[in-house]
C-alpha cells in the first residue's frame, strides 16, 4: 500500500485528468481528518474500479490509501481539493447542468478520452441532451479554428463568424455558450478570447459572480495554470464595467 500512495501522488497530473478530480468529492466527505473516505456506487467508481484492476488496484486499496495518505501529510489538502471540487460541482449562480456542459466543453479541449467519456455520461445524468452534445462539439470546432492575433484579418473574420454562430438560437443558451468558451480559453490561456467571452457573457446579462464559477471548473480540470489567468478575468470584467457606466 506504501508504495502504491506514492505512486499515485508522483502520477498526480495524470489522475487530475481521469481520476483524481471526481475523488476530490471524497475529501470532505466524512468532515473528519481521521476517519477513511465512504466510496459511492457511481458509474465513474464502476469504470474507476475496472481501469485500477488493469493496474492491479482495486478500489478498496483507493480508499485506504487516501486514509493513509492524510497520515503522510498531505490531509490539508486533500480538504482543500475536495473543498474546491464541490464549489465547482454544485448548484451556484449557474446550475449543476451547465457546469457539467462547461467541464465537458474543456474536456474536450484538453482531448482527455476518459474524462470526455465521464463527462459526457454525467451530463445526460444531468438532463443534457444529444442536440447540447452536438452543440457542444460544433463550439470546441469553432474554438479550434481560431487563427492566431497576429493575423488581423483571419481574426476578424473568426470573431465576426463567432458571434454570428453565437447569436443564433440553440439548444444551449447564448450566454451559457459563452461560458463554456470561456472555460476552454481559460485553460488555453488565450487572452483575446478571455475578452471576447467575458464581454459578450456580461453583454447578454451575466454576472460577474457567474463567470468567475467557470474559474474552479478550470482549475481542477487543468491545474496550477488557471490561477495565471485571474488577474486576466478581473482586468477583463474590470474594461467592461467601466465603458458600461451608466
Amino acid at each position: 500500500m506504501r508504495s502504491f500512495v506514492f505512486v499515485f501522488i508522483d502520477k498526480i497530473n495524470f489522475y487530475h485528468g481521469m481520476y483524481f478530480y471526481p475523488y476530490g468529492l471524497l475529501a470532505t466527505q466524512n468532515g473528519s481528518a481521521d476517519k477513511s473516505f465512504d466510496l459511492p456506487t457511481t458509474p465513474f467508481v464502476i469504470l474507476l474500479n475496472t481501469r485500477l484492476i488493469t493496474l492491479g488496484v482495486t478500489v478498496s486499496d483507493l480508499q485506504a490509501a487516501f486514509t493513509k495518505a492524510r497520515a503522510y501529510g498531505i490531509g490539508e489538502y486533500l480538504e482543500l481539493l475536495g473543498e474546491l471540487s464541490q464549489e465547482s460541482t454544485k448548484k451556484g449562480m449557474l446550475d449543476r447542468k451547465t457546469k457539467e456542459l462547461i467541464t465537458l466543453g474543456i474536456a474536450l479541449a484538453k482531448g482527455c478520452h476518459r474524462c470526455i467519456a465521464i463527462h459526457t455520461e454525467a451530463a445526460k445524468k444531468l438532463g443534457a441532451k444529444g442536440k447540447e452534445l452536438r452543440e457542444l462539439n460544433k463550439l470546441l470546432l469553432f474554438t479550434n479554428a481560431s487563427p492566431g492575433c497576429d493575423s488581423l484579418d483571419l481574426w476578424d473574420e473568426w470573431r465576426d463568424s463567432w458571434k454570428s454562430f453565437v447569436s443564433t438560437k440553440g439548444p444551449i443558451e447564448r450566454v451559457h455558450r459563452e461560458l463554456i468558451a470561456l472555460g476552454i480559453a481559460i485553460v488555453r490561456q488565450q487572452h483575446a478570447h478571455i475578452d471576447i467571452h467575458v464581454h459578450a457573457a456580461l453583454k447578454q446579462g451575466a454576472k460577474a459572480n457567474e463567470i468567475f464559477e467557470v474559474v474552479p471548473i478550470a482549475l481542477l480540470m487543468d491545474g496550477a495554470p488557471v490561477l495565471s489567468q485571474i488577474p486576466h478575468l478581473v482586468d477583463a470584467i474590470d474594461i467592461y464595467e467601466n465603458d458600461n457606466k451608466s
